[in-house]
C-alpha cells in the first residue's frame, strides 16, 4: 500500500476500500463509506 500524504490520497484509498468491500459483499467498508460520504 502506498504512503498516503494528502487528503486526496486518503480519499482515493477510501474509494479503493469501498470498491473492494462491494466486490466481496463485505461490511468492512461501512465506516469507509460513511466517512467518504461526509468528506468531499
Amino acid at each position: 500500500m502506498p504512503e498516503t500524504t494528502t487528503i486526496q490520497d486518503v480519499l482515493k484509498e477510501l474509494d479503493r476500500i469501498i470498491e473492494k468491500s462491494i466486490e466481496n459483499n463485505s461490511r468492512v467498508g461501512l465506516f469507509a463509506y460513511i466517512y467518504r460520504r461526509t468528506t468531499f
